[in-house]
This record gives structure tokens, C-alpha cells and sequence, in this order.
């Protein structure tokens, strides 16, 4: 009866310690999966403006995204992934086309979401393509009642080198275009950035 019991409790708690341990590898491979897939961008460059707004040309731009890749970045060098992020530049206004005081600073406010296409990569290396749609806001400090919003697409170039397993650096250029009609009369603002960044992946 003794053995019986002993057998029965040895049994049991083998259950146990197998259930366990199957557990804890079932919770660390969920973690695993979830690990490596979420990363950030801040840069700054110069933007190249076309179109009447400003005498300005090239004013400087910065901002940032955050990113949500398709395969995780230790396994899959440079995977194509989803950015969202934000830049923004100001330039003096001359055009009274536009909503805007003449003569004022104008802030251009870029909100955008693009899916980037992972074209080539090396271990280091990684080249893309993207295309997606960006929100522009114009306003004005002084004249807060006067914002105005257009939507463009957005298509973006960009080059990523892996310094480390964390930290990365980045180029990006980027082209979008406002169009509009205002009295009749047709304005456009074309942008044309040119950003440099640095790059880290947050888990």
C-alpha cells in the first residue's frame, strides 16, 4: 500500500513538473513571437518647396515615426513594415491665395502612414520603397482660426543601415503635393524631403 501511495505521489508530481515546465516554454515562445517586431525613427533634413507660397525653398524639417514590422528583425534582415509618423517645416507666407496672414510664419504639419516594401538587403543594409497617404495642416501661431488641412499621397525612398542589434541609421526622401482651387485660381505647394535619422528597436 506504502508503494502504492509513493508510486501515485512520484506520478503526480512528475504531472506537475512537466505541466510546468511545458507552460513556461509555451509563455516564453509567446513572448519570443511578440519580441522584435516595433521600432523608431527621429530625423531632420531640409525640404525642397516648388509652387508661389514663399520666397523660402528649402526650409528644415523634422519629425519622427514609429514602426510595426511584418517579420520579426532577428530573423528577417530589413522586413517591409507600416510607418506612421509626423514632420513638420515653416516658411513665411506671400501667397493670398491661401487662409494664411502674408508675411507670417506658416507652420506645415505632415501626418502620414505609408507601407514600406523591403526591395534589397544585406546583412546591414536595407533598401525600400513606400507609398502611402499623408494629412498636411497649415497654421499660423497668431491666427489659430485659419487651419487648413489637405490630403496628398506620399511616396518615400528610404535606406536603413543596422549599426547594432538596437541602434540603426536612416535616410529618407520623401515627395507629396498640395493642390488647390481658391477663387478660381489653382496653387500647388510641392515638397520634396530630404531626411537623416537615427533608428532604435524598442522590443
Amino acid at each position: 500500500m506504502f508503494n502504492l501511495k509513493l508510486l501515485s505521489i512520484s506520478v503526480f508530481l512528475y504531472s506537475a513538473i512537466t505541466f510546468a515546465v511545458t507552460d513556461s516554454a509555451d509563455v516564453t515562445q509567446s513572448t519570443y513571437r511578440l519580441q522584435n517586431f516595433f521600432g523608431a525613427d527621429i530625423y531632420t533634413g531640409p525640404t525642397m518647396v516648388t509652387g508661389g507660397f514663399s520666397d523660402q525653398k528649402n526650409p528644415n524639417s523634422y519629425g519622427f515615426a514609429l514602426n510595426v514590422f511584418f517579420m520579426p528583425v532577428d530573423q528577417v534582415p530589413f522586413p517591409s513594415y507600416m510607418s506612421i509618423g509626423n514632420y513638420n517645416f515653416s516658411m513665411v507666407s506671400k501667397d493670398s491665395s491661401y487662409p494664411m496672414p502674408v508675411g507670417q510664419e506658416v507652420l506645415f504639419s505632415s501626418s502620414f502612414m505609408n507601407l514600406m516594401v523591403s526591395i534589397y538587403s544585406t546583412h546591414n543594409w536595407g533598401l525600400y520603397v513606400g507609398v502611402g497617404y499623408s494629412l498636411i495642416s497649415l497654421l499660423n501661431d497668431k491666427d489659430t482660426k485659419n487651419i487648413q488641412n489637405y490630403g496628398s499621397q506620399q511616396y518615400e525612398l528610404q535606406a536603413r543601415y543596422k549599426i547594432t542589434d538596437r541602434w540603426g541609421m536612416n535616410y529618407r526622401t520623401k515627395w507629396q503635393q498640395i493642390n488647390q482651387y481658391q477663387s478660381g485660381k489653382f496653387s500647388f505647394i510641392e515638397m520634396w524631403t530630404h531626411l537623416v535619422g537615427v533608428s532604435y528597436l524598442i522590443f
